[in-house]
C-alpha cells in the first residue's frame, strides 16, 4: 500500500513537471532534461520522507481529496445503500447466530420466510365476484331460444379458478358435463314455450360455494314459426277464414289415401275429433312419406285450400332432412298411434253441435275423422270397373233407420292380389263398419280401407 501511494505522488509531480517542461522554449528543452532528472530524484525523496514522517498528513489529503471529487447526492445515495446492505448482513449474521444457539429454528425461519408467514392465515376467495363475473358473461345469453348451447365449466377470478355446476328445473332440457364444458341438450320437437331456470353453483378452491340462478324460455315450435299456429278445432269450425293460408297443427295420421293421408286430433273440451287431408302431392320425397306413416303424431304446416270435388285440403308441405325440426316444416313427433274410430250413433251423426254460441252438423265437424257405425242395412251397391287403379272398388247405399248413408270400400286386395270384396256379398245384408267419414261430389261417404274393418251379418 505504502509503494502504491509513493508511486501515486510520483505520478502526481512527474505530471505537473511534464507540464512545465512542455511550456518551455525549444532553445531550453535539451537544458532542461538534467534538471527535470534532478527535480525527480528530489521529488522522489521527498515523497518518501512525506509519506514516511506524516501519515496523518496523508490520511487528510486522501480524504479531502475524495470529498472534493464526489458529489453530494451521489455519496448521500451511497451511504443509504451501504447502511441497507450492512443491516441486511447484519441480520443476516445474527440469524445465522441464532440458528446455531440451541433456539427452534422452525419458529425461525417461520418469521423469516414469506410463504410460510402468508401461509399462517387462511385463504380467503371471492365467490361474490366470481359470480358478478359469470352473470356479466351469461346474462344475457340464450334467454329465448329452442337451439342447444355451451356453458363453462370454470371461471378463473384473481388469479383462483372456480369450478361451475350448472343444473335446471325441467325435464325437456338436458345438462350434459363434458370435459371443457357443459352443452345444454334442448329438446326442439317442443310445442309449447316452457319457462325455465338455470342455476349456477360457483364453488371455490377450498369447498365454499355460492348459487345463483337465470329464468329463460325455451321457445316451442309454435311461437318459432312463421305459420298460422291453431289446432284442428279452430281450423274446423272457422275453415273458411283459413282457405288460402299457410298454417300449422298437430295430429295422428289415420290412413293413406291416393296421394295423401287423413289427419285427427282429439278436443278434451267438446270431447270430439277433429280432422283434415293432407295432400302430399307427386313430389313427395320418402322423407315426407315416411314422417307421414300411418300411426305417427306429426305436426303439418301447409296450405289451407277447397275444391268441388275434394272439399278442403292441406298440401304445399316441405321437409328439412338437416333440421328436423324447423318449426316451418312437417315435424314426426312420435310413432305407435291408431285412429280413434269413435262409435257414432244415427241420432248424433244427424246432429247438431253448439261450440262458442255457433251451431255446426255434426257431420261437419267430424269430417276426415276415424268413426264407427252399426246396423246399417244395404239396399244397393255398385262396382267401379273402368279400366284403372280403382276397378274393384265398391260403393254400397245404405239405410241407417229413417237416413241413408253411402259406403266407399277401397278394392281392397289379398297376398294373392284378388279382390276381397264383391259387390253381391254385401247386397240385402246388414253391416258394422270402422272408416273415415270423407265427401265426394258434395255428399258423405265413409271410406273404408281395411278388410277387418267390414263386419257382415
Amino acid at each position: 500500500m505504502k509503494t502504491l501511494k509513493k508511486f501515486a505522488l510520483l505520478l502526481f509531480f512527474g505530471t505537473a513537471l511534464a507540464g512545465f517542461v512542455s511550456c518551455g522554449t525549444p532553445n531550453n528543452v535539451i537544458s532542461n532534461v538534467s534538471s527535470t532528472s534532478q527535480s525527480i530524484s528530489k521529488i522522489e525523496s521527498t515523497s518518501d520522507s512525506i509519506l514516511d514522517s506524516n501519515s496523518e498528513f496523508e490520511s487528510s489529503f486522501i480524504s479531502f481529496s475524495s470529498s472534493e471529487c464526489s458529489n453530494p447526492l451521489e455519496s448521500s445515495s451511497e451511504e443509504t445503500s451501504s447502511t441497507v446492505l450492512d443491516s441486511s448482513r447484519e441480520e443476516n449474521s445474527s440469524e445465522l447466530d441464532s440458528s446455531f444457539d440451541g433456539s427452534s429454528s422452525e419458529k425461525d425461519s417461520s418469521l423469516s420466510s414469506p410463504e410460510n408467514s402468508s401461509s399462517s392465515a387462511p385463504k380467503s376467495y371471492n365467490l361474490d365476484g366470481a359470480i358478478n363475473y359469470l352473470k356479466t358473461e351469461y346474462e344475457n345469453f340464450y334467454n329465448y331460444t329452442r337451439s342447444d348451447y355451451y356453458l363453462v365449466n370454470k371461471v378463473v377470478y384473481l388469479e383462483n379458478e372456480y369450478t361451475i355446476i350448472w343444473s335446471v328445473n325441467v325435464d325437456c332440457i338436458t345438462v350434459n358435463e363434458q370435459e371443457t364444458n357443459y352443452w345444454i341438450d334442448v329438446d326442439e320437437s317442443t310445442l309449447e314455450d316452457v319457462p325455465y331456470v338455470l342455476t349456477a353453483k360457483v364453488v371455490a378452491p377450498d369447498d365454499t360455494y355460492k348459487e345463483f340462478s337465470f329464468e329463460r324460455t325455451l321457445q316451442g315450435i309454435r311461437s318459432a314459426s312463421s305459420a298460422v299456429e291453431l289446432d284442428l278445432k279452430e281450423l274446423r269450425t272457422n275453415i273458411d277464414d283459413y282457405v288460402g293460408s299457410r298454417v300449422g297443427f298437430e295430429g295422428t295420421v289415420t290412413n293413406y289415401y291416393e296421394l295423401g293421408v287423413y289427419i285427427e286430433n282429439y278436443d278434451a273440451e267438446t270431447q270430439l275429433f277433429y280432422g283434415i287431408y293432407v295432400y302430399m302431392g307427386f313430389a313427395s320425397t320418402q322423407d315426407i312419406l315416411t314422417i307421414l306413416s300411418v300411426g305417427n303424431r306429426v305436426r303439418i304446416v301447409g296450405t289451407l285450400s277447397y275444391s268441388e270435388i275434394f272439399g278442403y285440403q292441406i298440401s304445399n308441405l316441405k321437409y328439412d332432412p338437416f333440421n328436423p325440426y324447423n318449426p316451418n316444416y312437417i315435424i314426426k313427433l312420435g310413432e305407435g298411434y291408431e285412429g280413434a274410430y269413435r262409435e257414432v250413433t244415427e241420432d248424433e251423426f244427424f246432429s247438431q253441435v253448439e261450440i262458442d254460441g255457433e251451431s255446426f252438423n255434426f257431420s261437419d265437424l267430424a269430417m276426415n275423422t276415424t268413426i264407427s257405425m252399426s246396423n246399417l242395412k244395404v239396399i244397393d251397391t255398385y262396382t267401379t270397373n273402368i279400366g284403372g287403379e280403382n276397378d274393384g272398388a265398391i260403393t254400397l247405399f245404405c239405410q241407417w233407420n229413417d237416413n241413408s248413408i253411402t259406403l266407399r270400400i277401397n278394392a281392397i286386395k289379398n297376398a294373392n292380389g284378388e279382390l276381397v270384396f264383391t259387390q253381391d256379398m254385401f247386397l240385402n245384408k246388414t253391416i258394422d263398419v270402422k272408416g273415415i267419414l270423407d265427401q265426394y261430389a258434395g255428399d258423405y261417404q265413409i271410406r273404408i280401407y281395411v278388410a277387418d274393418h267390414i263386419v257382415i251379418h
